[in-house]
């Protein structure tokens, strides 16, 4: 079962649990709504910090429409997770949201991203290929660090700034 935390504007997001390196493991759905908090049905919006960090158990990851956020180090060291599916409404994911995800092959960003963090999916040793979204206009430092098996990167006629060695040691990625 997730732990929700209530937010200030009476949505919730996903938090952080020690039993959910143990026992969560192979999909995640993560619901729209949820009464788990209290009796009041509740917007997911956001998955917090550092909320499946170290999950190794997990594969594959579904978020719904309704998040927006998804926090620092949320999804970090999830070395088993291979896919992860985003819809249209996340707005931001933060620093090395999903750093260190080595086994992370599929991340189709929706087109309403308009911030990736640092880092955010450094390490994703994995990673074939990703669509920088038209909204962003900046690739962050680090953001795609040693991404060794990256082959193909289409960048939004929006994006102006590259973060400093935002592509470094991405071997297969060529001009």
């Amino acid at each position: 079962m997730l732990k929700y935390k209530l937010l200030s504007d009476e949505t919730v997001g996903v938090m952080h649990d020690d039993s959910y390196v143990d026992n969560l493991e192979g999909v995640i759905d993560i619901p729209t709504y949820t009464t788990d908090l209290d009796e009041k049905k509740r917007l997911v919006t956001q998955i917090l910090d550092n909320a499946f960090v170290e999950c190794c158990k997990i594969r594959v990851v579904t978020l719904p429409p309704s998040i927006r956020h998804i926090g620092k180090d949320a999804f970090a060291n999830c070395n088993k997770l291979d896919v992860v599916n985003m819809e249209n409404g996340i707005l931001t994911i933060g620093e090395k949201a999903f750093a260190l995800c080595s086994y992370l092959e599929k991340c189709e960003l929706p087109d309403t991203i308009t911030e990736i963090g640092q880092g955010a999916f450094a390490y994703c040793e994995n990673l074939l290929s990703i669509h920088i979204p038209e909204l962003l206009d900046e690739i962050k430092e680090n953001t795609f660090r040693e991404c060794c098996s990256l082959k193909e990167v289409i960048i939004g006629d929006n994006v102006k700034i590259l973060g400093k060695e935002c592509f470094v040691k991405c071997h297969d990625l060529s001009a």
